[in-house]
Order: structure tokens, then C-alpha cells, then sequence
């Protein structure tokens, strides 16, 4: 069943606020390197935000979100940088 989603408010804004802000700034950075490690990060970025967003909005204990929006968070960098390092590697 489809669980009904809430708008962001308060915390979840918040945390919506903040890791998307630090997602973004990542990716502008893997931009200025090489715009193809840019487009690859992009699309990386963008699916860690839109699976952020999609927890945040779901009806969980404030606890729960901030865990798993956390665990969202480092997994969208960690495969950033994963990406960056393997791309950097073999484009030079």
C-alpha cells in the first residue's frame, strides 16, 4: 500500500534544508574538476535526493527520519566519491 506522504515542516524541513544544501555543494565542487565527473555526480545527487526527500515526507518517529536521512546522506557521498576517484583515475 501507498503510504501518504506529509509535507516538510519543522526538523524535517530542516534536515531537508541542510543535507540537501551539503549534497549540492558537493556536486557544484566535482563540476569545477571535470563536467564529466559532474554529470556522474549529478545523477548520483539527485537520486540521493529524491530518496531523502521521499523518507522525510513518510510518517516515522523524528528519530527514525534523522536516522535514516543521515544514513541517505552518507551513502549519496560515499558513492560520490567512489565515483570521483574511479572516473578521476581513469579519464587522465
Amino acid at each position: 500500500m501507498a503510504e501518504e506522504q506529509q509535507p516538510l515542516r519543522g526538523a524535517d524541513y530542516g534536515m531537508a534544508a541542510f543535507l540537501v544544501a551539503a549534497l549540492v555543494g558537493g556536486n557544484f565542487l566535482d563540476f569545477v574538476t571535470s563536467w564529466r565527473i559532474g554529470l556522474v555526480s549529478l545523477v548520483i545527487t539527485a537520486a540521493g535526493i529524491w530518496l531523502l526527500l521521499k523518507v522525510l515526507r513518510r510518517p516515522l518517529p523524528i528519530s527514525k527520519k534523522a536516522l535514516y536521512a543521515l544514513g541517505i546522506a552518507m551513502l549519496t557521498m560515499a558513492l560520490r566519491i567512489g565515483a570521483f576517484t574511479l572516473l578521476r583515475k581513469y579519464l587522465q
